[in-house]
């Protein structure tokens, strides 16, 4: 039997099922939407197959304690879900889940470990890398890989040896692979090509070069190896993903990836006045800063004939 209970600014469905609630529906208008660890005196653990799909408006979204199982395209099409928070427990995935969430950046985890109801999950990570939340969205969303989508695991050394070693393979693979044309309409093959083949390679490059920095920015758990393979990228790739992504206005604003740059020497004569006019034109005023102290303390080159007037 469905039954009803208010939010904020809607509405969800449910039932009782075997004395533990299931979520059938959402219907409203709420941007952070918190399902209750408990109703009617039932722990929630459910989230049914298509209970949040295509809700466009819902930015953030938490998940109870309790929760085992989340079901068939849940939460696809949520066009405009940034967050989506989980306890850290073994959680039964269904069928694309979260099928075209493209604004799906970060999964956060909360510890259960002190067997008390979350009430803010967001003071209870299960690790103190800000960058887990990331990497757990890019299972999902990049990688492709629900095999580690361990959200008891995440933040454990085991987990970033197998994730890394996911996002290298994930590195060499062709920037073109799975590339998939949609036609809708009468196009002919070389339209194609001259406009999705290029948005496709470009979103593969600046993909593994935001996993590469992330990595390197914040190498919790980051053996040698690995850590030689991100850089090796990063250089490679300069020019072809990395320096693109390091223009958007999310990386731009941080100063540690110029500086990962500059330590690599990735920074030369050579390109150091041509990315100064791109953060110029980004605004990115810190960014230039630590460019431009580089510039005049490690690039600058003494003139012969000046020295001579003096």
């Amino acid at each position: 039997m469905c039954r009803q209970l208010l939010t904020p600014q809607g509405i969800l469905s449910y039932e009782i099922q075997s004395n533990t609630i299931s979520i059938l529906s959402y219907e409203g208008n709420d941007h952070y939407l918190v399902i209750p660890e408990i109703i009617e005196n039932y722990f929630v653990t459910g989230i049914s197959p298509k209970a949040f799909l295509g809700k466009r408006q819902i930015e953030q979204l938490v998940l109870p304690s309790k929760t085992t199982c989340i079901g068939d395209w849940a939460f696809a099409h949520m066009t405009a879900l940034k967050t989506l928070t989980i306890p850290s427990k073994d959680i039964a995935l269904g069928k694309q889940v979260f099928l075209d969430c493209p604004m799906l950046a970060e999964i956060k985890v909360y510890d259960l470990s002190s067997g008390d109801p979350v009430i803010n999950p967001d003071t209870s990570p299960v690790s103190q890398d800000p960058a887990l939340p990331f990497y757990l969205a890019t299972v999902i969303m990049t990688l492709k890989n629900s095999f580690l989508f361990l959200p008891a695991c995440v933040g454990k050394q085991n987990w970033y040896e197998d994730f890394d070693e996911a996002v290298c393979h994930f590195l060499d693979r062709p920037d073109d692979e799975g590339f998939e044309p949609v036609y809708l309409g009468w196009f002919e093959d070389e339209d194609v090509m001259a406009t999705q083949y290029p948005k496709y390679t470009q979103k593969k490059r600046m993909e593994k070069a935001a996993l590469s920095l992330k990595r390197l920015r914040f190498p919790y758990a980051l053996n040698d190896d690995f850590r030689k393979l991100y850089e090796n990228y990063i250089i490679s790739h300069l020019e072809t993903g990395v320096w693109e992504l390091l223009c958007t206005p999310l990386y731009a604003a941080d100063c540690s990836y110029f500086k990962i740059l500059i330590d690599l020497g990735a920074i030369r004569e050579n390109n150091i006045d041509r990315f100064l006019a791109d953060l110029n034109r980004q605004g990115a005023c810190e960014a230039v800063a630590v460019l431009l102290h580089y510039k005049e303390t490690h690039l600058k080159k003494e003139d012969f004939w000046q020295n001579l007037d003096l």
